[in-house]
């Protein structure tokens, strides 16, 4: 009977051609889905409510200027390049590096928020796209979202990987990471993380098309809570940093905006590189969103089919599903054919990326290794430079000590005529001295010698005037007796 069933399902659904095993969808950014909010779907719970749903919670604080913010703040974690499609885009250190595997889930006002244990992962995990290169790398927007993922459910399982820019975006499958329901607000989520067998969890599961809208804001809303308490899950709204899901107070957004107007001036031409491929990436969204709606309206269709259907008799639901029979296995035949060409392309894909990979790895190394050559190179001349330079610095200390202790001796020995030149002056000054003493004792000695012949010269005049005035007086008294005399005529 389940056989039947299945055989039925597939004759009324019809599915388009595949492009992948497993669909996976996108958010819409230009024009917004008109459907009916009131519509049931019992066959696919995915598709219960409708893709949008409007909150009333407007995202806390603000989401970064510029996408120039990302280069500097993550080029210590990896490296950017220029990718042939999508532009610069960053990867990290580690080359099996898989987005949205180490952190875990908070069920917040906005859906299902990842926040991440990786120190870029504020960044990446909240703005941007990841997408397969060969290994994972990161598209920058300044799209801020709680998890730029796609989700698959089943009655007890539940998984995510990364949500690229078109519906037909690869995933490894074995990229996926599936966990048991009841565990999906375990903080240690990675130990439940499904490592085997993966294909069976993609078949077994169903994709989520469930969004959230806060005015011109949308973003992935992940599982509801319906879901959840089906699955036994206990929900409660979690408390939640800024800081780690990647938004930005106001102070944070001044300063944001300061250093994307240094940046962009820095990295003008990745700036210019990131409008080229800007238009096509904007196209591509608008090309998924189409797709998507398309795909609802099918699956609505296929809903209201599948009712009157359920009541036709099990008789001639047999005889029409043996008369299908050849029908649907051909087409079984031409999907599994499909699909193994598929997989064929996606592995020779695959083999190409490694071997574009591999080349520029080696391409990598050669230029680590000429940058390496080049900075120990750079280093030798450097200290060589160095090293002549504290040369010419001790050469030259040399010489200024040899100058101050040229200088030094010839003060000194200027110093040392000045004290000759004056002991000469003293000596001279002493000599004189001594000559003029000499000469006052010789002139001493000379008036010493002539005094006694002067007291004797002094004497005879002396004596020469006592007999001049005795001479005098005797003459006088003759004078005066010859005139005292009676015959003299004088009276």
């Amino acid at each position: 009977m389940r056989l039947k069933s299945v055989l039925l399902t597939l004759l009324l659904a019809a599915p388009p051609a595949m492009a992948q095993p497993y669909e996976t969808y996108e958010p819409t950014y230009e024009s917004e889905p008109t459907y009916e909010s009131d519509a049931t779907y019992e066959s696919d719970p995915a598709f219960e409510a409708s893709i949008y749903t409007d909150v009333s919670v407007a995202p806390i604080g603000s989401e970064v200027p510029d996408v120039s913010i990302f280069f500097d703040r993550l080029a210590q974690y990896g490296n950017w390049y220029d990718d042939t499609v999508y532009g610069f885009v960053f990867a990290p250190a580690d080359p099996a590096y898989r987005p949205y595997s180490n952190g875990f889930w908070k069920y917040t006002d906005y859906g299902w928020t990842w926040i991440s244990n990786d120190a870029f992962g504020w960044a990446t995990d909240h703005y941007g796209r990841w997408v397969w290169r060969n290994r994972w790398v990161w598209k920058p927007d300044t799209n801020w979202g709680p998890a730029w993922v796609q989700w698959r459910v089943s009655d007890n399982s539940i998984g995510w990987a990364p949500l690229g820019y078109d519906v037909n975006a690869y995933v490894p499958e074995v990229h996926w990471r599936f966990i048991p329901t009841v565990h999906i607000t375990s903080r240690d989520v990675s130990r439940y993380y499904v490592t085997s067998d993966i294909p069976r969890y993609l078949r077994d599961t169903r994709p989520i098309a469930r969004w959230n809208r806060h005015g011109n804001y949308r973003w992935v809303a992940g599982p509801d809570r319906d879901y959840l308490t089906r699955n036994r899950v206990r929900v409660e709204r979690d408390r939640y940093d800024a800081r780690e899901i990647g938004r930005l107070d106001r102070q944070q957004r001044l300063e944001a905006e300061q250093r994307a107007q240094q940046t962009r001036v820095r990295y003008r031409d990745r700036m210019r590189r990131e409008t080229e491929v800007r238009a096509n990436l904007d196209r591509r969204r608008g090309e998924v969103e189409k797709r998507q709606i398309e795909q609802v309206r099918q699956r609505r269709q296929v809903d209201r089919q599948r009712a009157p259907q359920r009541q036709v008799e099990p008789r001639q639901t047999e005889r029409r599903v043996e008369q299908e029979r050849p029908r649907i296995d051909r087409r079984q035949q031409e999907e599994l054919q499909r699909k193994q060409e598929l997989e064929q392309r996606q592995r020779r894909e695959v083999e190409q990326r490694q071997q574009v990979d591999q080349q520029r790895q080696r391409t990598e190394q050669r230029q680590q290794a000429d940058q390496q050559r080049e900075r120990q190179q750079t280093e030798q001349r450097q200290q060589a430079e160095h090293q002549r330079q504290q040369a010419e610095q001790q050469r030259r200390r040399q010489q200024q000590g040899e100058q101050r202790q040229r200088a030094e001796q010839q003060r000194q020995h200027q110093q040392e005529q000045r004290q000759q030149e004056q002991r000469r002056e003293v000596e001279q000054r002493q000599q004189q001295q001594r000559q003029q003493q000499q000469r006052q004792q010789q002139d001493q000695r000379q008036q010493q010698r002539q005094q006694p012949r002067q007291q004797q010269e002094q004497r005879k005049d002396e004596q020469r005037q006592q007999r001049d005035e005795r001479k005098y007086d005797k003459a006088d008294d003759r004078k005066d007796r010859d005139d005292k005399k009676p015959g003299n005529g004088r009276s």
